[in-house]
């Protein structure tokens, strides 16, 4: 969820049109810098969720957006279908996108899906190589692009950080050891 609201919030901040399909109650809605009707809500219950598909479709449909992102597994069907159909709008080649978090082994079903991508993002050199074994797609749709990593977030929160009290509040000893 970092990551989405990380590369959301960025893209939007460089000027982009960032739209965010989420679960409702999702926790990134308060961390994404978006306007409410940039953000739309669906079950978004797994990979068959044939409402959610359409209602992402018509979502992708109506607000004429040219690349759709898939960032989970369980996404990338509803995904490639909402980019799929939008092939005769103002935008007749909307892209999909998924990005490829896991070294786990892709399902048939996603599979099927990746071989639709546009481009799949790998989120390291392991991911990609996992991918070119599964040979889901051809090598030069696959890119490698690392997460990136907010440091000065973790400066922050160290410059603000207060050993003695947060080991105080989990009933912890002042010397105690994390090992």
């Amino acid at each position: 969820e970092r990551y989405v609201a990380d590369l959301t919030n960025s893209l939007h901040e460089r000027g982009h049109e960032i739209y965010a399909a989420l679960r409702p109650y999702s926790p990134l809605i308060e961390h994404l810098r978006l306007q409410s009707n940039r953000i739309v809500t669906l079950p978004l219950r797994n990979s068959l969720d044939v409402g959610s598909a359409h209602a992402l479709a018509r979502f992708v449909r109506t607000h004429e957006i040219e690349v759709v992102h898939a960032h989970m597994e369980r996404d990338y069907p509803l995904a490639a279908y909402a980019a799929r159909r939008n092939r005769n709008t103002k935008f007749p080649n909307t892209k999909f996108i998924a990005s490829r978090h896991l070294l786990f082994p892709v399902s048939r079903l996603h599979s099927h899906a990746l071989a639709h991508a546009h481009r799949i993002i790998a989120v390291s050199n392991a991911t990609a190589q996992h991918l070119r074994a599964q040979r889901i797609v051809n090598d030069d749709r696959i890119a490698v692009v690392h997460n990136g990593v907010d440091i000065d977030r973790f400066s922050r929160v160290l410059n603000n950080f207060d050993r003695a009290e947060f080991l105080r509040r989990k009933g912890l000893s002042p010397d105690y050891l994390f090992v």
